[in-house]
Order: structure tokens, then sequence, then C-alpha cells
């Protein structure tokens, strides 16, 4: 046998396998089949503080198979699972817009379908080909409180109540951590003020007390301001025995009764602690005959010497003057009053 003949030969052989593979295939194919089934579609780790909802909820799949596997092509050996951390940001602080839902669209294609069935079976198309996620974080507004301990000094008061700036405040997290929340009425605690230290004004940076499994909105950390406004305690008291010292402008002897008053004044501890019943004198309602023998009732009003520093001065006030009214009587000075028969005896010749 030539050459060439062995080489027709093995051609021939060669195409006629061939063919026959090709009319195997064909005949393969003719006994599949092609079924389209709905398949739900299922939310996988969710976070705790996010609620996702998608549409639509089912999914078409096109399945190809062979005749002999048409008993396992049913809806329940098939899946779709999506996972919302594709598309939102896990970290909730970093939600721009976090009162606000947000859509995104997750793109579908047919090897995401888990299918629990022969693998003979195949998933040739999903539709639709995506669906349409909205999230949203669940949140709450809550009021934040200055939580303190300890008194203050009996000297110092607070100018106004204690509050948080801010006084509000967003927060998100897992349904039962808000829960607990509703039932504490919504309120968050700052860290503890000790007043019993606390001497002047001043502002504080405290931390809020952020329960497990909540996390603030809208704020870079947990600290807010509490602007501590303290002034000292005012007093009313009553000073005695002050001197009655008229201010005058001749050279009369004065008698004043009664001689000592009681003068009332009000302001803080620390003022009144530095006055005393030599750091008044009194001013007449009105204007003094000064004659030798004249006596007037007249109505007075204390005032703080000039000796007295300009902020206790300042500082304390004078409510009023016990008696409001004295009488004065003017005396010749011991001058007038020198007897004239010695005058007369010295200059005798």
């Amino acid at each position: 046998m030539t050459p060439s003949r062995i080489r027709s030969e093995v051609f021939l052989v060669t195409s006629a396998l061939f063919i026959a593979f090709v009319l195997w295939l064909i005949a393969k194919q003719a006994e599949l089949e092609i079924d389209r089934l709905m398949v739900p579609v299922t939310l996988v780790n969710v976070p705790e503080f996010m609620e996702v909802k998608m549409e639509p909820p089912r999914v078409t799949i096109s399945v190809q198979y062979p005749s002999d596997v048409r008993n396992s092509v049913v809806e329940r050996n098939f899946s779709l699972e999506i996972d919302p951390r594709e598309l939102f940001d896990e970290d909730p602080t970093k939600w721009v817009t976090p009162t606000v839902a947000m859509a995104r669209d997750y793109v579908l294609d047919e090897n995401m379908v888990e299918k629990n069935t022969a693998r003979s079976v195949r998933v040739t198309a999903v539709e639709p080909e995506s669906l349409k996620l909205h999230a949203s974080l669940r949140w709450r507004e809550v009021r934040v409180e200055v939580r303190t301990q300890g008194e203050l000094p009996d000297t110092h008061q607070l100018t106004q109540p204690l509050k948080a700036d801010p006084d509000k405040l967003l927060v998100t997290g897992s349904r039962d951590a808000l829960n607990a929340l509703a039932e504490a009425d919504d309120t968050l605690w700052t860290e503890s003020i000790d007043l019993s230290g606390l001497k002047t004004s001043k502002v504080l940076f405290l931390k809020v007390e952020i329960p497990e499994n909540l996390f603030l909105l809208e704020r870079p950390d947990a600290s807010i301001e509490v602007d501590v406004g303290l002034t000292e305690v005012t007093l009313t008291q009553e000073i005695e025995d002050v001197p009655i010292e008229l201010i005058r402008f001749q050279e009369v002897e004065v008698q004043v009764i009664p001689q000592t008053a009681k003068v009332k004044v009000e302001g803080p501890i620390s003022l009144l602690e530095q006055i005393g019943p030599g750091d008044f004198e009194f001013e007449t309602q009105g204007s003094l005959d000064e004659r030798p023998g004249e006596v007037q009732d007249i109505g007075v009003e204390a005032k703080f010497k000039s000796r007295v520093p300009q902020e206790v001065a300042d500082g304390v006030q004078i409510i009023e003057c016990n008696p409001p009214r004295i009488t004065v009587e003017f005396k010749e000075t011991a001058a007038e009053n020198e007897p004239l028969g010695e005058a007369e005896e010295d200059s005798a010749p």
C-alpha cells in the first residue's frame, strides 16, 4: 500500500469519527430541556443598625438541564443571596445623610445563583439584570443631660442651669439598643461634674456616655461643651451700731439723736466681709440751718466713705437706714461760750 493511499484512508476515518461526534452532540443537545423558575432573593449580613428593602423580592432564572434530572429542577433547589455591605458602608458614622434612605442598583448574573442540583443543571440567565436596594439607618434624636455630683460651696451659685451644647444628638444602633433608649426617655448623660470643686466660671468639654451598640451620627466624637457660670451668693446683712456722722461745712457743734443707726446692705459674701460700722457716713435729705440753738428733724441717707475700696462700693448695695430720720441740735462752740468777765479783767488798767 502506497503512502498516499494510507493517508487517504486515515483522513476518511478521521472525518467519519468527527461527523459521528457532531451527530452525537446534536442528539444530546436535543435531549436538554429549558425551564424558567421564580427564585426568592435573600439579604444576608445586614448590619443591625440598618434596614434594607429590595425591589423586586424575587427574580426569574432560566435553567437548562438533561431530561433525566427534571425532578430536581424545582424552586427550592435554587437560591440567590445579596450582601448589602457591598453597596452601603457598614460604618454608620460615615453616612453623609444618616436620616435619608439611600438607593443603589445591585447588578445580577447567573453565577450568583446557588443550586442544590446535579452539575449538569446550568443557569443560563437571570431577570431582571439588577435589583434596587433601599437602605436606611435606624436612628433616634436624644436629649443630652449634664450629670453632676457633690454640692457647690455655700458662697457660690449657678447663674443658670447647666446645659449641654449641643443638647440634642442623633444616634443609631441595634433594634434592642434603640428600644432600651426609648425606655430611658431618649436621654443620654454626660460624664459627671464635681460641683464641690468649682469656684469660678469655666467652660468644660465632657464626654457623652454612649451605651453599647449605639453610635453617634453627624459628630466626629462624643464630646460636648458645658458652660458653667458661677457667681457669689448675694446676702442681705444688717450692720448695727453705725455712728451717725454728718457731713458738715461749718464749725458748729452738733448733737444727733440717736447717735447710731442700723444699715442694711446687700452683696456678695466676700465683699460684705470687708465692711464694718466705721465705713459709713450720712447725708441729710434736705438742708440744715446750722445755727446754735437750732433743732431739726430731718431724713438721712447712708453712703460709703471714700476710703472704702471701689470694688466694695460698686458691688455692695445700701438698701436702707434705720432710723430713716434723726433729730439734729446745733450748739455754740466752746470759744463762743467763753465768759466775758475774764476778758474784761484782762483789759483793765
